[in-house]
């Protein structure tokens, strides 16, 4: 598993959005799947996309 890897689809074998998603990007989680992938909406852009749920983490 990619932490951190933002993808296209659900799956990891899905797509890369996003290669390499440092601490503090700004997200919003709008949603979970069954298989433990949180549906995000990138603020940078808006693009809906989904990260691993070990991928996140809740900063103060």
């Amino acid at each position: 598993m990619k932490k951190g890897y933002i993808y296209a689809e659900p799956s990891l074998e899905s797509s890369l959005i996003l290669e390499s998603c440092d601490a503090g990007i700004p997200m919003l989680v709008t949603g979970i799947t069954p298989n433990g992938f949180f549906r995000v909406r990138v603020d940078s852009d808006g693009t809906l996309a989904y990260i691993a749920g070990t991928g996140l983490s809740v900063t103060p």
